[in-house]
């Protein structure tokens, strides 16, 4: 793995899949914990986390479709941002109805959970068909270190601000990527 060389090839792919993981893996191990902060039990908890993941499965296709047709930046800037706004919808009113909770949360799964592929694929666009294959590894790799990162720094917010700080934190960091992609897009 070379990450030097991986960096070079896609800053925003490497910078993608960090703050994939960072966000993803906060709400996935971390989002159980913040509905039973709500009061949820058990069953209403599975099925919040069962939604996340049915909304990452449903907006894989048509966000990638648009990636395929417009500039992956422009298309991970609008899902970071989406994100973010879903993600503080969720914090500012996710304690007031289990329903409501539902729908932000299958939106918020959606479009954090394509951060990684557009990450992914914007590498790959980059990339000669031989290097496909450690480029792969290296973004792996990119993601792990945020996914390492990510559950310990959102349950630092959450002891400071209260479970509205795990979609606070990841507000941040989505936040975050927007002005990095549109710096690279101008370089």
């Amino acid at each position: 793995l070379n990450l030097p060389w991986l960096w070079r090839l896609s800053p925003v792919g490497v910078m993608a899949c960090i703050v994939a993981g960072i966000c993803n893996t906060s709400i996935v191990s971390i989002g159980p914990v913040y509905a039973a902060d709500l009061g949820y039990d058990i069953r209403d908890i599975a099925i919040f986390t069962a939604t996340i993941q049915f909304g990452i499965m449903v907006f894989q296709y048509p966000i990638g479709l648009i990636s395929d047709r417009f500039d992956r930046r422009s298309v991970l800037i609008g899902v970071a941002g989406t994100t973010a706004l879903v993600g503080l919808a969720i914090a500012l009113a996710g304690h007031k109805s289990f329903w409501i909770l539902l729908g932000l949360s299958f939106v918020y799964g959606g479009v954090s959970g394509t951060i990684y592929t557009l990450g992914v694929a914007h590498a790959a666009d980059r990339a000669e068909k031989s290097q496909l294959v450690a480029m792969s590894g290296g973004l792996l790799l990119a993601w792990a270190l945020g996914s390492i990162l990510g559950p310990v720094l959102a349950t630092s917010t959450m002891a400071q601000l209260g479970p509205a700080g795990l979609f606070f934190f990841t507000i941040a960091i989505t936040a975050l990527l927007i002005p990095f992609v549109l710096f690279r897009m101008r370089r």
